[in-house]
């Protein structure tokens, strides 16, 4: 959902894929390098505030998407929501990190494992992210020894 219109009074959100591209030059057909997602959507929320009560209400919901809502799971792996590691998969990495096996082999084997760095629930940065964290963790604790 994105604002399109916004008063003291009411709020109006459309759809990300509300609209149509449009060309920079009038007289050519809107076109983009790598193409638009937008498409036409008419699927809206409009709420009113009632200031005599001073509560917000649905004014006008209009649910119909001319699109499909439900993202492909390759793309799922980069939304904060969707994001999940198998707990099996993250005492792997974590095993492979403290006997010293090289991030990038481990990569390797848990792509092996889990047929393809695609079917993760995750992203190679979330993996370098626990990767930076256990390494911080392993030097601390060896500090206090």
């Amino acid at each position: 959902m994105r604002t399109a219109r916004t008063s003291k009074e009411t709020n109006h959100w459309v759809c990300n894929r509300e609209g149509k591209h449009e060309s920079k030059n009038k007289e050519e057909e809107a076109k983009t390098e790598k193409g638009s997602r937008r498409c036409g959507c008419p699927a809206y929320v409009k709420v009113k505030k009632d200031g005599k009560h001073n509560f917000w209400f649905f004014d006008h919901v209009q649910e119909a998407h001319n699109h499909k809502l439900e993202p492909s799971p390759r793309m799922t792996r980069y939304m904060h929501a969707h994001k999940n590691m198998a707990e099996g998969m993250s005492d792997l990495f974590n095993i492979m990190t403290r006997n010293g096996v090289p991030h990038q082999a481990a990569l390797n084997v848990m792509a092996d494992l889990y047929d393809g760095r695609h079917m993760w629930g995750f992203t190679e940065k979330d993996i370098k992210n626990m990767y930076v964290l256990n390494f911080f963790s392993l030097n601390c604790n060896m500090s206090h020894i």
